[in-house]
């Protein structure tokens, strides 16, 4: 009795994790500008709420990302050094480099993003690409696995 006792608690933790996980919001992700040649690569990017860009100087002198309103900025990001900032409401954000106007760039924070192209291949499935819920279901089920063997040894 008691072995089932363990076994049924260590599967009700590893549902309540796995609802947990499933009903969370998804992670936000970070989207990498280069900054080389004076211009902003990609100039344009497309991210969801709650996203991040990451700017990344590859240039010998310094540059900065500022909102065309200023209403944000990276401040000075030196060669080979980034500056990040999180967009987490919709809309469209154009911004420069106060040091050399003429670059320029553009955020779309999108909650709409377009599907992918259906011609790119799927992405592969394998151990790198499980979800962390499945992940945790088998954590729970080897663990309770072990909590039997040892119910059983005493």
């Amino acid at each position: 009795m008691a072995n089932l006792a363990r076994w049924s608690m260590a599967v009700g933790c590893g549902l309540i994790l796995v609802v947990a996980v499933a009903g969370g919001a998804a992670a936000a992700a970070n989207h990498d500008v280069t900054i080389e040649a004076n211009t902003f690569q990609p100039a344009d990017v497309t991210i969801a709420p709650g996203d991040s860009v990451t700017w990344t100087n590859r240039d010998a002198e310094r540059h900065d990302a500022t909102a065309a309103d200023e209403s944000w900025g990276t401040g000075n990001i030196f060669t080979n050094s980034s500056r990040s900032v999180t967009f987490a409401t919709v809309g469209i954000y154009r911004y420069h480099c106060t040091i050399h106007p003429t670059m320029e760039g553009r955020v779309t924070v999108s909650d709409t993003l377009p599907a992918t192209d259906s011609e790119q291949p799927a992405a592969p499935v394998g151990p790198s690409s499980i979800g962390l819920g499945a992940v945790i279901v088998l954590g729970v089920l080897a663990s309770a696995a072990v909590v039997m063997r040892r119910g059983r040894a005493n």
